[in-house]
């Protein structure tokens, strides 16, 4: 990281910090916002290592394609389709290109089910948001909404919910908590 890069974050995290500062003192109270800024204080110190470490050996090649991904992404989109292809897909398949996994959920619908598959999973995604923000707030409201979220980030960088995997389960968890608990004997 170039002194640069490493001005513009310092100036980036000290306007956060005072964003905060301003917003969050009438909301959280004086001592949240002094533990708030000296953890901005703390990133700001140690921005080299913590670039460092999330670049984890890979040289800027690696880290401007994700790894490669993005190679396999322009692959998935640079497929010839016909017109009914690109509406429904190639059909379900291991989500491959050359044999290469393609590691984006959005990517992989479209690939296999088309336009109307990335409808339909981003249809999911926004029914199940839209439903925990009508939840009362509570924990189920509280783990459905971290559930769906996260599947939502992890949906970008791997094949996450349009196969069956860990993430389908997790979308299956929060829609199973913004159901209603129905009562055996209601209460008169």
């Amino acid at each position: 990281m170039n002194i640069r890069q490493r001005l513009q974050l310092a100036v980036a995290l000290l306007l956060a910090m005072l964003t905060v500062s301003v917003a969050g003192y009438r909301l959280l109270g004086g001592p949240a916002v002094s533990f708030l800024n000296a953890l901005y204080m703390a990133v700001i110190t140690l921005a080299g290592v913590i670039t460092t470490w999330l670049a984890r050996g890979e040289g800027t090649a690696g880290l401007t394609t994700l790894t490669g991904r993005t190679n396999q992404w322009a692959l998935v989109l640079s497929v010839p389709r016909t017109r009914f292809q690109e509406i429904f897909g190639f059909g379900l398949s291991n989500a491959s290109v050359n044999g290469l996994p393609i590691d984006s959920n959005w990517l992989s619908s479209y690939m296999q089910e088309g336009l109307l598959g990335v409808a339909i999973c981003a249809l999911t995604l926004v029914y199940l948001l839209a439903a925990c923000f009508f939840q009362p707030p509570g924990l189920r409201r509280a783990l459905a909404l971290f559930l769906v979220t996260y599947v939502l980030v992890a949906s970008f960088t791997e094949d996450a919910f349009t196969n069956v995997s860990m993430y389908m389960l997790h979308l299956t968890i929060a829609a199973s908590l913004l159901v209603p608990a129905v009562r055996l004997h209601p209460q008169e």
